[in-house]
C-alpha cells in the first residue's frame, strides 16, 4: 500500500493528533512478504493502520478495475487484472476451464480517448472466487464504462456473487447482462428477474457509455453518462448483499450458465453503500474526463475534481455543453489525461498537454500538476469551413464551430492538433465570442505530427480560462458554394494510384478530408488517365467489375434529412449480372451491417433511386429523369425528408417525387458494389466511370448555388449547360463568365479554360464534349496530354475565363468574305468567345477535315479571323495557321487587350510572305551605314583587306554561313517563362525558340509597355 503506516493514539478516536509510524520495514514469513515497523505501546494504547488510497472521483471504492492500472500483460490475453481500490483483488481467466482470458489492447481505434482497455468476446471471462465482502447490504452501485456491447440477454457483462451460490445462481447478485439485469438474495431467490426498458440496455449502446447500475433493497435503476436515471425495476426487500467473488465477462464459474458479451472494458467499479448527489457527480466527472465522454448537462451541468471544484461549469458555460473534453492530472484519482479528444461521432480536435503528442495517453511524456484541468466545450455548430471571414492573410472561411475553454490550475502551453488537409489552416483565439480580424491568430499549417496513422496540423499556445478560440482555412468548394457542404470527391485530387489502370487504393474528399478506401478485401476500381476522350482530359475513377468498391463506414455522410448530391458520370455506365447495381450508396448508420443499412440512398445507372427509410422498408421511387447516353451528366440529386428530385446537366429540375419520410442517416458512404462477407447486401457495383461526387449533407443549396457548382463541373467536363439563355454561367465570386443572353446564337457546345482558386480549378485544355464539334483550346500548343500533364501551364490570375460556344452550323460549303481588300473564303461555323481576366497566348487546334480542300491549294493557307462582330468587319484581327496534319490546323493567339467578347471563324486565304526590304544603302546626303557585328561560320572574320562585316552596309547584324542554318537559345517554357532564365534577367527585345509550344518567342509588350511577357511570332509583316 502507498504510504502505508502504523497509527497509534492513546483514545479510540483517530485523527491527525495520533503519532504516524511508517511502515516501511519488510520481513517475509512463510513466503509472505509483509511491512513492518518497531514500536512501543503503553498501556491502553489503540493502534490501527492508514495508507494513501486513490480512489475514483474520490469516493472510496470496494473494487475498482479500471484498464490502465493493474492489467497483465499490457497488451495480449490478460493473466491477471488487479483491482485498484485497498483490498487489490486480483481478477484471473482460470476459474472455469470452459473460459478464455480476454485481450489487453491499447485502445487505438476503440473510442477510449487513447486510454487502454481489455476486450472481451462471448467465451472470455475473468473473475475471483474468494469471500471478499465487497458489499455491507442491499444498497450498491456498479459502474462500467465500455464500448458498445454486443449479444443479448444474459450475455453477461460483470456479476457479483453469495459465498454458498453455486451453479446456476452464481454472480447474480447482481447480473449485469446485455439485455436483462437479476438480483438474488443469499437463499438464491431472485427478486429482480426481469429485461431492462428499452433505452437502458446495454446491447443498445451506440458509443463508450458510463453506465450507472444503482441497487436498494428494492429499486434499480440505471443511468448513461450522467442523465436521469431510468429504467427503473421495484423488487420486495432484500436484506443482504453478496459476500463473494466477482465475475467479468463469461459466467461458467462454480457452474454459472451465461454466456458473456462482447465488449471493451475501460472500467467497473463496485460502490459499497449509496452515494450522494455528489459523489455520483464526481465519480462520473471522472469517468468522463478520463473517457472523453459528454456528460447529460441537463442533469449533470457541472464536472467536478475529487475535491469537489467545479471545473466545467455548464451554466457558465451556457451554450457551449457540446463535445466536452478536457486534460486534467488529479492525483487523488490518480488521473493523469494528457491529451483528450471528445469520442462523440466526427470529432477531430486534439489537444495535448505541452509539446507532442503520442499514440497513447501513457506513452506521452508531458505532465500537468495536481489539481490542473483544461476542459472545452463547443456551440454544438459545423466543424467546417462555413463562415466568411476577411482581413486573415491566407484564409477565407473559418468553422461555424467555436469552442470555450475552462482553465483551473494555470494549464500552460498545450498543443491544439486538428487533421492535416485543409489549406493554410489557422487557429484563432479571441477573448469574446465574436471572431474576427483583430484575434490572435496563429499559423498552424508548416506543423505536422502524426498520431495513430493520422496526420495533423498543430499550434503550440495557452488556452486561457474563459477564452473561445476556432479554426480558419482557405475552403476550397465547387463554385465556392461551401455552405452545407461535407464531402467533395473529384478524381484529379486524392485519389490514390500508381499510374493508368492502377488501383485506386484510397479516395480522399478535398474539402473535409474523408478518406474511402478499401473495404473488407474488396477488388478496387482503377484509375483513368484524361484524355479528350474521356472527361475533357480529366482523370475518373473507372469501375471495370461489378464487385469493384471504395468506402468509408465510420464518418457520418449527411447531417440535414434535406441535402443534395451531384454526381458526375461518364456515359456508358452498364451493370452486366449486377443485382440491384449501384455506384453510390449512403448508408444508414455505421453499426449495423444487415441489408437494411445499404439501402439508405442508392443511386442506380438508370431512372430509379433507391430509399430507404432509417428503420423501414425500402423504396425504388423512379425519379423521371435518366444519365445521358451519349456525353457524362452532371447529375443533381435534391433530396427533403419526404422528397427527390433531378437536374441534369444544369436543366430544370424534373417533376418532384413524394417518399415515405427518410429520417437521419448516421452512416457512412460506398462507392460501387456493397456485398461482402456478413453484411448481406444485396447491392452489385457497375461498369463505368465517376469524375467527381459532390455531397452537401447539411442542407440544401439554393438554386443560384446550384448554378454555380454547375458551373464548375460545365466547364471543367466541356459540358454545355441547360437554361444557359436565361441562367448564365457564374464564377465563384459571382461574375457572369458566359452570358447566354449576349448572343443567344452562340449558347452552343459550349466549353473553355479557366482557373479559378477557391474551387482548385485549373482547366488548361478544352473540348465540348459534343458529337461534331471541332475546336480545342489549350494554354499550351499540345491538344493530346492530359489537363494535369505537367507540362501545361496555368493562368497566372485568379478567376480567368475563356470560353467560347458557336453557332453549331455544321454546313461545310465555304463562303467569301473580304477583309481589307484581301479576299477569304470562310467556313459557316462561328464562335464567340467571352474573357474573364487576361489569360494570355491561347492556343486553338481546329479540325477542318469536314471542309474539303481548305487550306491545300498551292499558295493558300488558314487563318483565324477574330473580330468585334458576327459578320467580321470591325476590329478585324487576322492570325495565320499551322497546319498538323489529317487536315487539323493550330493558331497562336492573346486576346488580353481586345474586347472581352469576340467572335472567331476559320477562312482560306493567300499565304502571307515575308517582307522583304532593302538595306539602307548609300543614298545623296545618306553615306552607306557599315554593318559593326556579323556572325560567320567561314575563316575570313576580320581577315586583311576584306573588311567584313562592314563592307555588308545597311544591317545591325550579318550572318553568314554556306552549309549551316542559324539556331538561337532553345529553351523549354513553363507557366509562361523560359525555363533557366531568372525573371529579372528578361530584357525587350530578348529572343528564343520556345521548345514547348514550338515558336520562336520575343519579350516584349503588346500595350505600349504597361506590361510585358513572352509572344509567339506567329505573323510576317513588315514594322509599317
Amino acid at each position: 500500500m502507498q504510504g502505508f503506516h502504523l497509527v497509534r493514539s492513546t483514545d479510540a478516536t483517530i485523527d491527525a493528533a495520533d503519532t504516524f509510524i511508517p511502515m516501511s520495514g519488510t520481513t517475509t514469513v512463510n513466503g509472505v512478504t509483509y511491512n513492518t515497523a518497531t514500536v512501543t505501546f503503553g498501556d491502553g494504547n489503540y493502534f490501527t493502520f492508514a495508507a494513501y488510497v486513490h480512489a475514483p472521483g474520490g469516493v472510496l471504492s470496494s473494487l475498482w478495475y479500471r484498464a490502465d492500472k493493474g492489467v497483465a500483460p499490457a497488451t495480449g490475453a490478460v493473466t491477471t487484472w488487479t483491482d485498484y481500490s485497498a483490498g487489490k483483488v486480483p481478477v484471473i481467466p482460470t476459474l472455469s476451464s470452459s473460459t478464455s482470458a480476454p485481450t489487453s489492447v491499447t485502445g487505438t481505434g476503440l473510442n477510449l480517448n487513447f486510454n487502454p482497455g481489455v476486450t472481451f468476446v462471448s467465451a472470455n471471462a475473468l473473475g475471483n472466487s474468494s469471500v471478499l465482502n465487497s458489499l455491507s447490504g442491499a444498497n450498491y452501485t456498479v459502474y462500467t464504462s465500455t464500448t458498445p456491447v454486443t449479444g443479448n440477454n444474459w450475455d453477461r457483462i460483470m456479476g457479483l456473487n453469495y459465498s454458498n451460490l453455486t451453479g446456476g445462481n452464481s454472480y447474480d447478485s447482481p447480473g449485469l447482462g446485455a439485455d436483462n439485469v437479476i438480483v438474488r438474495t443469499n437463499t438464491a431467490a431472485a427478486p429482480l428477474f426481469s429485461t431492462v426498458a428499452t433505452g437502458y440496455r446495454y446491447n443498445q449502446l451506440t458509443n463508450t457509455t458510463i453506465v450507472r447500475n444503482s441497487f436498494t433493497n428494492t429499486l434499480f435503476t440505471r443511468a448513461f453518462n450522467g442523465a436521469v436515471p431510468g429504467g427503473n425495476i421495484t423488487y420486495s426487500s432484500i436484506t443482504t448483499g453478496p459476500d463473494g467473488g466477482i465475475i467479468l465477462g463469461r459466467n461458467a464459474n462454480a457452474g454459472g450458465d451465461d454466456d458473456g458479451a462482447g465488449m471493451t472494458m475501460s472500467e467497473t467499479i463496485v460502490f459499497d453503500g449509496t452515494l450522494s448527489a455528489n459523489d455520483v457527480n464526481k465519480v462520473d466527472s471522472y469517468l468522463a474526463i478520463k473517457g472523453g465522454i459528454t456528460l447529460n448537462t441537463a442533469n449533470t451541468p457541472n464536472y467536478l475534481s475529487s475535491s469537489s471544484t467545479n471545473v466545467w461549469n455548464g451554466s457558465v458555460n451556457t451554450g457551449y455543453n457540446n463535445n466536452i473534453f478536457g486534460i486534467a492530472y488529479d492525483y487523488v484519482s490518480d488521473l493523469h489525461q494528457k491529451q483528450s479528444k471528445s469520442i462523440n461521432d466526427g470529432q477531430k480536435l486534439i489537444i495535448g498537454a505541452g509539446g507532442a503528442l503520442a499514440n497513447t495517453n501513457a506513452l506521452n511524456t508531458n505532465t500537468l500538476t495536481d489539481g490542473q484541468f483544461l476542459m472545452v466545450g463547443d456551440n454544438g455548430l459545423k466543424q467546417s469551413l462555413t463562415i466568411p471571414i476577411s482581413g486573415i492573410t491566407g484564409v477565407n472561411y473559418r468553422f461555424e464551430s467555436i469552442w470555450k475553454t475552462q482553465n483551473t490550475g494555470s494549464v500552460g502551453t498545450v498543443r491544439v492538433t486538428w487533421p492535416a488537409g485543409l489549406t493554410s489552416l489557422r487557429l484563432i483565439q479571441s477573448a469574446d465570442a465574436v471572431i474576427d480580424n483583430t484575434d490572435t491568430v496563429t499559423d498552424m499549417s508548416l506543423n505536422i505530427q502524426t498520431v495513430n496513422g493520422v496526420t495533423y496540423n498543430y499550434a503550440e499556445v495557452t488556452l486561457a480560462n474563459g477564452q473561445y478560440f476556432t479554426f480558419a482555412a482557405f475552403g476550397h468548394a465547387p463554385g465556392g458554394v461551401i455552405n452545407g457542404l461535407s464531402q467533395w470527391y473529384r478524381a484529379d485530387i486524392d485519389a490514390a494510384n500508381t499510374g493508368n489502370s492502377t488501383d485506386v487504393t484510397s479516395w480522399k474528399d478535398y474539402f473535409a478530408g474523408t478518406v474511402s478506401a478499401q473495404i473488407a478485401g474488396k477488388a478496387l476500381p482503377k484509375y483513368k488517365v484524361g484524355d479528350v476522350t474521356s472527361f475533357n482530359y480529366n482523370p475518373g475513377v473507372s469501375f471495370t467489375a461489378i464487385t469493384q468498391t471504395l468506402g468509408n463506414n465510420t464518418t457520418q455522410t449527411i447531417t440535414n434529412t434535406s441535402n443534395d448530391v451531384f454526381t458526375l458520370t461518364k456515359s456508358g455506365i452498364t451493370s452486366p449480372s449486377s443485382p440491384n447495381p449501384h455506384f453510390f450508396s449512403i448508408t444508414a448508420n455505421n453499426a449495423t451491417t444487415d441489408a437494411s443499412s445499404w439501402d439508405y440512398l442508392g443511386f442506380l445507372p438508370s431512372t430509379v433511386i433507391e430509399r430507404r427509410p432509417v428503420g423501414g422498408g425500402t423504396q425504388l421511387p423512379g425519379s423521371g429523369l435518366d444519365y445521358s447516353a451519349t456525353i457524362p451528366s452532371i447529375m443533381y440529386n435534391t433530396f427533403t425528408n419526404t422528397t427527390l428530385a433531378r437536374g441534369l446537366n444544369g436543366a430544370a429540375n424534373v417533376g418532384t417525387v413524394n417518399t415515405g419520410a427518410m429520417g437521419l442517416a448516421l452512416g457512412g458512404h460506398v462507392f460501387g458494389d456493397t456485398r461482402w462477407t456478413g453484411n448481406t447486401s444485396d447491392n452489385g457495383g457497375i461498369i463505368g466511370d465517376i469524375g467527381e461526387t459532390i455531397i452537401y449533407g447539411g442542407g440544401n443549396i439554393t438554386p443560384a448555388e446550384r448554378r454555380k457548382v454547375d458551373t464548375y463541373l460545365a466547364i471543367k467536363y466541356g459540358i454545355t449547360l441547360g437554361r444557359v439563355a436565361t441562367d448564365h454561367y457564374i464564377a465563384t465570386e459571382g461574375s457572369t463568365v458566359w452570358s447566354g443572353a449576349l448572343n443567344t446564337t452562340y449558347n452552343n457546345n459550349v466549353f473553355g479554360v479557366a482557373k479559378d482558386n477557391i474551387e482548385a480549378f485549373d482547366q488548361k485544355v478544352s473540348k465540348s464534349v459534343n458529337a461534331g464539334t471541332i475546336l480545342t483550346v489549350a494554354t499550351t500548343n499540345n491538344f493530346v496530354l492530359p489537363n494535369l500533364d505537367a507540362s501545361r501551364s496555368a493562368f497566372t490570375n485568379d478567376v480567368t475565363y475563356f470560353l467560347l460556344g458557336d453557332n453549331n452550323i455544321t454546313t461545310t460549303p465555304l463562303a467569301n468574305l473580304t477583309v481589307s481588300s484581301a479576299l477569304y473564303r470562310r467556313i459557316a461555323r462561328t464562335w464567340l468567345s467571352q474573357r474573364t481576366n487576361t489569360p494570355g497566348g491561347l492556343y486553338f487546334e481546329s479540325n477542318l477535315v469536314a471542309y474539303t480542300g481548305i487550306g491545300t491549294t498551292l499558295g493558300k493557307t488558314v487563318f483565324m479571323l477574330i473580330a468585334d462582330d458576327p459578320a467580321f468587319t470591325t476590329n478585324v484581327k487576322v492570325v495565320s495557321g499551322t497546319s498538323t496534319g489529317s487536315g487539323k490546323w493550330v493558331f497562336n493567339n492573346s486576346f488580353d487587350t481586345d474586347n472581352t467578347a469576340r467572335y472567331i471563324t476559320f477562312a482560306e486565304g493567300d499565304a502571307l510572305t515575308a517582307c522583304y526590304k532593302p538595306g539602307a544603302v548609300a543614298s545623296v546626303g545618306n553615306p552607306a551605314l557599315i554593318s559593326k557585328v556579323g556572325i560567320s561560320s567561314l575563316d575570313r572574320a576580320g581577315a586583311a583587306g576584306d573588311n567584313w562585316p562592314a563592307v555588308r552596309t545597311g544591317a545591325w547584324l550579318v550572318l553568314e554561313a554556306k552549309t549551316k542554318g542559324f539556331v538561337p537559345n532553345r529553351l523549354a517554357f513553363s507557366a509562361g517563362n523560359p525555363v533557366g532564365i531568372a525573371p529579372a534577367n528578361f530584357v525587350e527585345g530578348m529572343l528564343v525558340y520556345d521548345i514547348t509550344n514550338k515558336c520562336m518567342k520575343m519579350y516584349t509588350s503588346q500595350d505600349g509597355g504597361t506590361t510585358y511577357g513572352w509572344y509567339c511570332l506567329t505573323t510576317q509583316t513588315c514594322p509599317d
